[in-house]
C-alpha cells in the first residue's frame, strides 16, 4: 500500500542492484583468473612477475600455505557457511527498510547516551542509502563467507580475517546494540552478547599463524571463549538490576519475542517455558546460574572435555530454541543468533577428541577453481566496502539529524508511485499531485485546529525548504487536512494565517469533501482516529515525492517541543529533500 513505508517490498530495486554487482564481480574475477591464475602464463616482465606472485599466494604454492588445526578448520568452514547464510538473510526484499524499524531502532532503546549516539550514527549511514547499504552488507558477508571457505595462503586468509573482524564488530555495535549488554534484561538465554562477537572470534583465527603442534593451543583458546561465555551468562543472571529474580523479569527472557510474526508452535513453547519459570523466579534463576557456572568451569578448566562439551551443546540448543526462537525465523533476522555460533565453537572442541583416531576424507577441489572463488570473494569485499567509505562524508555532514532519528524519524520508503489527489486551497485554487510533476513534493497531513504538534511540523518543513536556498524553487510543500470534523476552506485558511503560512508561495494547505479526503487518507495510510472527547489522532508523517511523482522517502515526526529536536528535524527534512532533488 502506498505510504506504508516499512511494509514496502523493495525487491524491485534491491535485486537488480545485487544482480548487477554480482555480475560485475564474476566478470572481474574471470578476467583476473585468465591474467593471474592460468598456469601457462609467462612470468617475464613486470606484469608477469606480479601475476606470478599473486598466483603463488592464491594457489598456496611453496611455504605460503597456512597450517590449520582440525578444530580451527571446523570453525572456519562452519562460520564460512554461516556468513553465506547471513548474506542470504540480508538479501530478503524488505531488509533495506526493515533494518531501520526492526534492527537499528530497537537497538537504541534503553542504551546509555554514548552508545545510543554511536548506534544512531550507523542508523543515519544506513538511512542515507538503504538499498546501497543492504547490497554492501550482502556482498561483504558473502565475500567473507566464500573467502573463509576457499582462501588457503596466510596473507589472503589474513585479508579475509581482518575484513571479517571489522565487519562483525560493526554489526556488534550497530546491529546488535553492543550485544544489548548495557540494557536491562540482558541474558545469554535471550541471545546476549549476540552472534557477532563469535564471528569476530572465527575471523581472528584466520589472522593467527598456527604452526605444527599448535592443535592444543587452538583448543585452549576455544575453551577459554566457551567457558567465558557461560561465566558471562551466570553473571548476567546473578546481577540484581537485570531483574531476573522477579516473575516478569525471568519470564520476559522467553516471552520477549511473543509479538513477533513467527511460527505459532515455537511461540507457544517459548511462552510455556516463560509461564513455568515465572511461578518460581528465584529458584529458576538460581538453577540457571548454577548450570552456567558448572558448564563454564568444566569447559574452561578442561575437567571433563566430552561431558562438558555435550552439556554445553545441549544448553546452547535449548537456549537457541526456547530463548531465541531459532533466531533466523524472525522476519528481519540477519543471522541465526548466538545459539548456533556457540554450538559451532563447542563442536570444534569436541571434534578432535571424538575423531582423534579417525581419518576424514578430504574434499578435493582443483586449485584453480578454489583460486577463482577466492578472487571473487576478494572482489566482493572491495565492491562492498567502497559504498561504505563513499557514504561516510555525507552521513557525517548530516550528523545534526541524529536527534530526529532517535525521536522517531528515519523511516524510508522506496520507489512507490504516489497516489494522485485533487483538492483545494483556502482561496479555492485547485491543486493536484499530477500537476506538480517536475517539482519535488514534500507532503504531510495536518489538523487545522491542532495547536501543538501540527504547527511544529509545518514550521519544520517550511524552515527546511527555506534552507535549500536557490533549490527551494523546485520544491512544493503540501499539507492535507486530516481532521474529519474541520474540512472547510475557512478552517485551513485560519491555520495558515495563525502560523504565518499564507504568504509562502510554494506552501499549499489543501482540503476537500470528506469522501475525497477519506480516500486519500486510506491511500497514504494516515486514517485519523476520533477520540472520546473529539480529539483527533493521526499518523505524523512526511512523504518525499520526486519530480516523476514517485514516493521515495517517508519520515516520522513527533512534533516535539524541544528546540534541539526541532532543529534536528529541520536538518533531517532538508538533507532528505536535497537527496531527492539530486536523484
Amino acid at each position: 500500500m502506498p505510504g506504508a513505508a516499512i511494509s514496502l517490498n523493495s525487491s524491485n530495486i534491491l535485486y537488480p542492484h545485487l544482480a548487477l554487482q554480482a555480475f560485475l564481480i564474476f566478470v572481474g574475477a574471470l578476467v583476473l583468473w585468465f591474467v593471474v591464475i592460468r598456469p601457462d602464463r609467462s612470468s617475464s616482465g613486470f606484469v608477469g612477475r606480479v601475476a606470478s606472485q599473486l598466483r603463488q599466494k592464491l594457489l598456496s604454492r611453496g611455504d605460503e600455505r597456512a597450517y590449520e588445526p582440525r578444530s580451527v578448520a571446523f570453525i572456519r568452514i562452519s562460520f564460512g557457511l554461516l556468513w553465506i547464510f547471513d548474506a542470504i538473510l540480508q538479501a530478503k526484499p524488505n531488509m533495506p527498510s526493515d533494518m531501520i524499524s526492526q534492527i537499528f531502532t530497537p537497538a537504541v532503546a534503553g542504551q546509555p547516551t554514548l552508545l545510543a549516539s554511536i548506534i544512531r550514527a550507523g542508523l543515519y549511514i544506513w538511512r542515507y542509502n538503504p538499498v546501497g547499504s543492504d547490497v554492501t552488507s550482502v556482498l561483504l558477508q558473502a565475500g567473507i563467507g566464500i573467502g573463509m571457505l576457499t582462501a588457503r595462503g596466510r596473507n589472503v586468509r589474513r585479508v579475509v580475517g581482518y575484513v571479517g573482524l571489522i565487519w562483525s564488530l560493526a554489526i556488534f555495535a550497530f546491529g546488535e546494540g553492543f550485544g544489548m549488554l548495557f540494557v536491562k534484561g540482558a541474558s545469554i538465554i535471550g541471545g546476549a552478547p549476540g552472534a557477532a562477537l563469535f564471528y569476530s572470534f572465527a575471523s581472528i583465527l584466520l589472522i593467527v599463524n598456527f604452526s605444527e603442534g599448535d592443535d592444543e593451543k587452538a583448543r585452549v583458546i576455544g575453551r577459554r571463549v566457551v567457558g567465558g561465555y557461560f561465566f558471562l551468562g551466570a553473571l548476567l543472571q546473578l546481577l540484581p538490576f537485570e531483574g531476573f529474580y522477579t516473575s516478569s523479569g525471568i519470564s520476559g527472557i522467553f516471552t520477549a519475542m511473543s509479538t513477533m510474526p513467527m511460527p505459532a508452535g515455537i511461540l507457544h513453547n517459548m511462552a510455556s517455558v516463560g509461564t513455568l519459570v515465572s511461578a518460581s523466579p528465584t529458584l529458576w534463576n538460581v538453577i540457571f546460574i548454577l548450570v552456567f557456572l558448572v558448564i563454564g568451569a568444566v569447559i574452561f578448566f578442561d575437567v571433563a572435555p566430552v561431558a562438558g562439551g555435550l552439556a554445553a551443546l545441549g544448553a546452547s540448543v535449548a537456549m537457541w530454541y526456547f530463548g531465541m526462537g531459532l533466531g533466523f525465523l524472525f522476519p528481519a533476522a540477519t543471522d541465526p543468533n548466538s545459539g548456533v555460533a556457540i554450538f559451532v565453537i563447542v563442536g570444534a572442541l569436541l571434534v578432535p577428541t571424538i575423531l582423534a583416531n579417525v581419518s576424514l576424507p578430504k574434499l578435493r577441489v582443483p586449485s584453480e577453481s578454489r583460486a577463482f572463488a577466492t578472487l571473487a570473494s576478494l572482489l566482493a569485499l572491495v565492491v562492498g566496502v567502497a559504498p561504505v567509505i563513499y557514504s561516510l562524508p555525507a552521513a557525517a555532514a548530516s550528523s545534526s539529524s541524529y536527534l530526529a532519528l532517535s525521536d522517531g524519524g528515519g523511516l524510508v520508503a522506496l520507489n512507490t508511485i504516489a497516489p494522485n489527489f485533487q483538492l483545494s486551497t483556502s482561496n479555492g485554487q485547485s491543486v493536484s499531485l499530477s500537476a506538480l510533476k517536475g517539482k519535488e513534493v514534500i507532503l504531510t497531513f495536518l489538523d487545522p485546529v491542532c495547536y501543538d504538534v501540527c504547527p511544529v511540523m509545518a514550521s519544520e518543513i517550511t524552515t527546511a525548504v527555506a534552507s535549500l536556498g536557490a533549490s527551494a524553487k523546485n520544491v512544493v510543500m503540501v499539507a492535507i487536512d486530516v481532521n474529519p470534523s474541520f474540512t472547510t476552506r475557512a478552517s485551513i485558511g485560519q491555520f495558515d494565517a495563525e502560523h504565518g503560512l499564507s504568504n509562502i508561495s510554494n506552501w499549499y494547505y489543501l482540503t476537500g469533501s470528506l469522501q475525497a479526503l477519506n480516500q486519500i487518507w486510506r491511500e497514504y495510510s494516515v486514517v485519523p482516529t476520533v477520540g472520546p472527547v473529539g480529539m483527533i489522532s493521526h499518523p505524523q508523517v512526511i512523504y518525499f515525492i520526486n519530480r516523476r511523482g514517485v514516493e521515495v522517502a517517508m519520515t516520522g515526526d513527533t512534533g516535539s517541543a524541544s528546540q534541539a529536536v526541532k532543529k534536528s528535524y529541520v536538518s533531517l527534512i532538508s538533507s532528505t529533500a536535497k537527496r531527492v532533488l539530486s536523484a
